[in-house]
């Protein structure tokens, strides 16, 4: 029998206002998925701060 995940939200789009949504949904404490390119995203051009464990990390180096 096939496994099947279930969210609350699913986000199409993995650009500033996708990213931000899924943040927003996040943090009312719902199941989110995020869909869209790697790539020319703004995932991959991110650039973190304020996480335990890492200094100055990029988008690109976490995936």
């Amino acid at each position: 029998m096939k496994k099947t995940d279930f969210y609350d939200v699913v986000v199409v789009g993995a650009g500033p206002a996708g990213l931000q949504a899924a943040i927003h949904a996040s943090r009312k404490k719902v199941s989110v998925l995020v869909l869209g390119k790697e790539h020319k995203s703004s995932l991959f051009r991110a650039h973190v701060e304020n996480m335990v464990s890492l200094f100055n990390a990029t988008g690109k180096a976490m995936l």
